[in-house]
């Protein structure tokens, strides 16, 4: 019998290309009561060669392996031997072996088909299975974690690297560890250590006694009082269009229940991940949220660790979406005659507050009211469900026409000048140039417009209507003379 042994640098069980052969190193062959029949020495190849003469009439079952070597494990075969029979002009070559100071841990998953966390007869192996180190304790599989699978037996030898491991396996969707009931083993590895029966359970049984519930949300954005002055904010603001850090997560699992007689809840763990399983998150508590939150899809995992150690868990689909509603035009659409506080004979009328001391000054200048039928929608739209949050931008003017929507700026509404050469005290920018910077090239997903009234002169037409009977068509305005000014005439009366 001969073969040769090797030094298996990676630990896989393989010799691959460039991995020497272990010079100097005693293989043995023992016989079934375990007594040494021979010992081969390594050449500086790696390679060694038994003979054997003696009576076959009743053939021995002989093991051979190389003795133990402090640091160092056999690799190759995964047993760590090779059992030989022999037979009279038995030639048995290629008997290779591995050796290696990478660690390892090697152990079973099996299907536990009634949930008790003890494999019973009749239980069968879970074979495909991944079984991985979870260094960061998270409960996903990261980049750079070990990994492997288990064999048709159930079986699995995972390489490792010298220091302390978290091994777990991954669980199908219907499927849970059900022993151990942490539903980790840990692992501390030594150069060449191998650490054996390191074994899971998988069960598709319920955790007995645990409930785990959670409702997730995302926090309003519109319709809310940041600086708790009693008016609701209308910022415009290129920042609360475009968060740069995103937007917020809700999770809640107040409605989990467990059985008492398994004590207490110990720990809330939640887990979130995108679709791939990528870019994975971990926090604790009962309440928690995950920050900074790129819209998009996630999938969220509560686990519940009762303080007996027992532990389920639920997996469920979010969607991080913010809705961006958008209105400009005239009075129609900013709110005139809504204002938030009315006019009284002591105080002015108080317009939508933009937070900071610009936005509140355009706001007043362009009359604009978080109590317009756009705005009331928006925040109705908000409070209809917990699952996304609306962004609201309003920037009609009253008085605009359609050339303050395009390209033309526009007197502010307070205050005017004295005089025709007088420049005026405050200047609206054109409302869709305006729109563009603070909305940036973020999609815009409900717009609203109203438009065209005071392009054809309706506050003049209205007065024209109500004070003067006859001569419809003289009004003071030049637009009322054109086809939309006379077609309304018309059609009022």
């Amino acid at each position: 019998m001969s073969g040769h042994v090797y030094e298996d640098v990676n630990g896989n069980g393989v010799q691959d290309r460039n991995e020497p052969g272990a010079a100097d190193r005693e293989v043995v062959v023992r016989n079934p009561e375990g007594q040494i029949n021979s010992v081969a020495i390594t050449d500086e190849n790696g390679a060694y060669e038994f003979a054997w003469p003696g009576d076959f009439d009743n053939p021995p079952s002989l093991l051979v392996k190389t003795r133990a070597v402090d640091g160092w494990r056999v690799s190759q075969p995964e047993k760590g031997y090779f059992r030989v029979s022999l037979t009279p002009g038995l030639i048995a070559a290629d008997k290779d072996i591995g050796v290696t100071q990478v660690p390892a841990a090697s152990g079973i998953v099996f299907k536990d088909l009634n949930g008790n966390g003890v494999r019973d007869s009749q239980e069968p192996a879970a074979p495909n299975v991944i079984v991985w180190d979870d260094l960061n304790r998270n409960e996903r599989r990261n980049s750079g974690e070990a990994m492997t699978r288990t064999a048709a037996d159930g079986s699995y030898r995972l390489p490792l690297t010298v220091g302390r491991h978290y091994l777990t396996v991954a669980v199908a969707e219907g499927w849970r560890i059900s022993s151990p009931r942490e539903g980790w083993i840990s692992v501390d590895t030594q150069p060449g250590s191998m650490s054996s029966d390191v074994s899971f359970a998988i069960t598709q049984q319920p955790a007995p006694g645990i409930m785990p519930r959670f409702e997730w949300s995302m926090p309003d954005r519109y319709g809310v009082d940041s600086n708790n002055n009693g008016l609701t904010d209308l910022p415009n603001s290129v920042s609360y269009v475009n968060p740069g850090e995103g937007y917020s997560l809700w999770l809640d699992a107040s409605s989990t229940r467990i059985d008492p007689a398994l004590g207490s809840v110990a720990k809330y763990r939640w887990t979130l991940t995108d679709t791939d399983g990528q870019y994975p998150m971990v926090k604790f508590g009962q309440q928690t949220s995950f920050d900074n939150m790129p819209q998009g899809r996630y999938r969220v995992r509560l686990t519940v660790i009762t303080s007996d150690g027992s532990r389920a868990w639920v997996e469920e689909p979010v969607q991080v979406r913010d809705v961006l509603i958008v209105s400009l035009g005239d009075s129609f659409a900013s709110g005139e005659g809504v204002p938030e506080r009315n006019l009284t004979k002591s105080t002015a009328a108080l317009w939508a507050d933009g937070v900071t001391p610009e936005m509140t000054r355009e706001n007043r200048q362009a009359h604009r009211s978080t109590l317009c039928a756009a705005s009331q929608a928006a925040i109705a739209l908000e409070k209809s469900s917990p699952h996304f949050s609306v962004t609201y931008v309003q920037l009609s003017a009253s008085g605009a026409e359609t050339r303050h929507l395009l390209t033309d700026s526009k007197d502010g509404i307070e205050i005017k000048p004295y005089s025709p050469w007088q420049q005026p005290e405050y200047t609206l920018k054109p409302q869709i140039p305006e729109l563009a910077e603070i909305v940036r090239d973020r999609p815009i997903d409900i717009l609203t417009i109203s438009i065209g009234g005071n392009d054809i002169g309706f506050g003049n037409l209205i007065t024209d209507l109500l004070l003067r009977r006859d001569g419809l068509d003289q009004t003071d305005t030049e637009k009322a003379k054109g086809p939309f000014g006379i077609e309304f005439i018309t059609k009022v009366t």
